[in-house]
């Protein structure tokens, strides 16, 4: 039962970044859909930094390891510049749409 609450709140806590990241990016100042981003990507160095690394591990191994940390880490900022983008060049869309009608 516990297991299925903190999924069920995980989605939600996740729709909820997408949705916040839609209407930020739908906004006429364009550095307010770069907020959740750049947050994602303050984390992710940290989070890569952070990250553990046994003693008598070499050099290239932990390199390797923050740099793959750092790419698994990325992924929720690449989905968020990619709702910004969408979102962006959508509402380019209407704004062409609009002086198309204008026009006539």
């Amino acid at each position: 039962m516990e297991n299925t609450l903190n999924i069920v709140l995980l989605v939600l806590l996740l729709a909820a970044v997408i949705v916040l990241q839609a209407y930020l990016s739908r906004r006429p100042d364009r550095r307010l859909g770069w907020i959740l981003p750049g947050v994602s990507l303050v984390v992710s160095i940290i989070g890569a930094l952070m990250m553990y690394t046994p003693p008598d591990a070499t050099a290239s191994e932990v390199i390797l390891s923050v740099l793959l940390a750092f790419v698994y880490w990325n992924i929720p900022t690449l989905a968020l510049i990619l709702i910004y983008l969408i979102s962006r060049r959508g509402m380019h869309r209407q704004q062409v749409n609009r002086m198309r009608v204008q026009d006539l």
